[in-house]
């Protein structure tokens, strides 16, 4: 009974009024702002946790904007979003600029193509005018051969005359020298068209280096415009791969917001209903200690009338032993004495009905007393159950500490790595600025190539056309020279016909006259008509000989000509070669890095969705239930994030916490949520084991 006593008189129940819950673990540093331990009290506990949140962090809200900005630069998705799209709209414009500039390049190798075609069409003008003069220069041969024949036929005609021919001889002498003055007009006018058709020549022999020199500069410009747009392809390349890592980094960042913001909220909504939960419980205990200190009170009360009750007892058994001492002496002495002795007798009865009463209260005192204990059983086994989860909890929040620290400065680390990737994504808008500028210089590159292109067709068929117009010529020129071929031929044949006369009549002459000839039929010739004579058919020799000399120097021109435009088409042909070939190497090498570019974002893909697998398989198997609030299940995920990707051993403490938190792992299933900042951390882990291994 003493026992019993001391223990109820202790009040187990006056240390929950107020629970000092530390800060800080030994695992690491944590945050205080103020004092060392925040202290909740049962009577009001969300205002106490409210303080006690704030003293931890200060504003939860605050702080949870700060991790947010963390992961993605900036708390406003829409700010972030102007320039993404402005981003994405100059990419548009850039990769609809590229189809226009490969269009523009493929017009120019086609006009390239045309002046080649061009120049082909003017090399086999030039050779079909070589073989026109070729064919002239012969003629002129010719008629300089038969020239000299004629010439050596009329000395020895003169000759005959001197030595005495007839009148008949002579007239065809004159006629003769109609045809070779004709012959010698006509020559005169066939050098004059000779000498036209070279200036032609030469004036089309300039049409066509000039054509040349813009067919170069236009082959430069080509190549410029397709090395631009080959830096530009690789430019926009790079800048699309760094555009693509920055969009999955942001939508990353996104993602882990939204999540943060709805684990938040989550959060907040369980330690509302746990702190409701925890309210009602409390005012539960309350009414259970009053109603234990009622009990106590009636039981000290009821055990002080229980030791007065033994005291009348006691006495009443004494005087009940003396009354039957008493009793015996009365039966002794006799009925006599009854009379005297009823007062006595009356004072026993009531003695006994007391007793019996006494009784009945004593036994109703054990039955409550029994009652007491059974009722004070449970209630001391709940008290200790109480002790138990306060004591999980204040180990919980122990390791919400370490696990809010080791948070803390995996955001640094997130934070460090997250500023080189904005560092990129400025560079990347000022590579797109760069490239934007470098098309326009392109556009107008092109069209300048453009116009040059067009300005060198014209001209190759203003070329075409001179030459049509020279072939023209020379096809009239070869008809005259021809005919005065056909000329030559008839003087010819006048001539021999003349030389058979003059032999007839001297065959006649001799047969028919005799010996002595009379000088009548004899023609003389003053020596002025004989030098006249001779000198017209002196000057007409050296006229043919620098006709000849004339026509065969320009053919050397001509051929001099030819091989200079040969060579320069068969340089011009090995240059367009040359650009091919590196046009081929640069889109094999373009048609490779994209190749490589696919396989290499494929691999990074299959990576991720490899260990979203494992991170998924890793939760499954090691997700733990919420017992106080969903920052607990969030930093034992990180934890146990942390222990795969570093193949460390399990936390002693994370153990202890799993293990008695076994008790409410019903309540915990159904709140179950998988958070991504694990995996991203985890992703972070092995990325960087894997940099270490390689």
């Amino acid at each position: 009974m003493d026992d019993s006593k001391s223990d109820q008189g202790k009040n187990p129940f006056s240390s929950l009024n107020q629970i000092k819950v530390r800060q800080g673990s030994s695992d690491g540093p944590a945050r205080v702002k103020g004092s060392d331990a925040a202290v909740i009290d049962t009577g009001s506990p969300i205002a106490s946790v409210r303080d006690a949140v704030s003293k931890f962090g200060g504003s939860p809200m605050g702080s949870v904007r700060d991790a947010v900005s963390k992961f993605g630069g900036a708390t406003n998705w829409k700010a972030n979003r102007s320039p993404s799209m402005e981003r994405q709209k100059s990419l548009e414009r850039v990769h609809e600029d590229v189809p226009v500039l490969k269009k523009q390049c493929e017009r120019a190798e086609e006009a390239k193509n045309l002046i080649l075609k061009d120049l082909n069409r003017i090399t086999k003008l030039i050779e079909d005018h070589k073989l026109n003069l070729e064919k002239a220069q012969k003629e002129e041969q010719q008629a300089k051969q038969d020239s000299e024949i004629a010439k050596r036929r009329v000395e020895e005609m003169e000759k005959e005359i001197a030595n005495g021919a007839s009148v008949g001889a002579k007239a065809q002498l004159e006629v003769a020298k109609g045809r070779t003055l004709a012959a010698a007009s006509d020559l005169q006018a066939l050098k004059d068209e000779l000498n036209t058709l070279r200036k032609d020549y030469a004036s089309l022999m300039k049409d066509q280096d000039t054509a040349a020199k813009k067919a170069e500069k236009t082959v430069s410009a080509t190549k410029e415009v397709e090395e631009t747009v080959e830096n530009l392809t690789i430019e926009l390349m790079k800048t699309k791969a760094s555009l693509e890592s920055a969009r999955a980094a942001k939508s990353e960042a996104g993602e882990h917001r939204t999540e943060a913001a709805k684990a938040r909220k989550q959060d907040i909504f369980n330690l509302e209903k746990e702190l409701k939960q925890a309210e009602e419980e409390l005012q539960k205990l309350n009414q259970k200690c009053s109603s234990t200190k009622d009990y106590s009170s009636k039981l000290d009360t009821s055990t002080a009338l229980l030791h007065e009750l033994k005291a009348e007892l006691a006495a009443y058994m004494e005087t009940k032993q003396k009354s039957e001492t008493c009793e015996n002496l009365n039966k002794t002495l006799g009925e006599q004495d009854k009379n005297a002795d009823y007062g006595v007798l009356a004072a026993i009865a009531t003695a006994r009905k007391n007793l019996r009463k006494v009784k009945h209260d004593t036994d109703k005192a054990k039955t409550e007393l029994n009652l007491l204990k059974e009722a004070g059983t449970p209630l001391k086994s709940q008290l200790e159950s109480e002790k138990l989860a306060l004591e999980t909890i204040r180990k919980k929040e122990e390791m919400l500490s370490v696990t809010v620290a080791s948070t803390e400065s995996k955001l640094k680390r997130t934070m460090a790595e997250i500023s080189p990737i904005q560092a990129k994504q400025r560079k990347a808008r000022a590579d797109m600025v760069e490239i934007f500028e470098k098309l326009q210089k392109a556009s107008e590159d092109a069209d300048e190539a453009k116009s040059c292109a067009k300005v060198a067709r014209e001209e190759f068929q203003k070329a075409i056309e001179e030459a049509d117009q020279a072939k023209s010529r020379a096809d009239t020129i070869e008809g005259k020279l021809v005919a005065a071929k056909k000329e030559i031929e008839a003087a010819k044949a006048a001539e021999n016909l003349a030389l058979a006369a003059i032999n007839a009549l001297q065959e006649t002459e001799t047969a028919q006259t005799p010996k002595n000839k009379d000088s009548r039929n004899f023609i003389t010739l003053s020596l002025d008509e004989y030098y006249k004579f001779n000198k017209q058919v002196h000057e007409a020799e050296v006229q043919a000989d620098l006709r000849v000399a004339e026509s065969v120097s320009h053919a050397e021109a001509a051929e001099q000509s030819k091989t200079r435009s040969l060579s320069k088409l068969e340089e011009i042909s090995s240059e367009l070669a040359s650009k091919k070939e590196a046009l081929e190497i640069a889109r094999q090498k373009a048609e490779k890095a994209n190749e490589r570019k696919l396989s290499v974002e494929q691999e990074l893909a299959d990576r991720v969705n490899h260990e979203q697998q494992l991170s998924c398989k890793l939760d499954n198997r090691n997700i733990s239930p919420r017992v106080t609030s969903g920052k607990a299940t969030k930093s034992k995920n990180i934890a146990e994030s942390e222990a795969v990707a570093t193949h460390s051993g399990p936390n002693p403490k994370a153990s202890q916490v799993s293990n008695g938190d076994t008790d409410s792992s019903s309540k915990g299933k159904k709140k179950k949520k998988k958070s991504m900042i694990p995996r991203f951390f985890m992703f972070l882990g092995k990325k960087k084991s894997q940099s270490k291994g390689n």
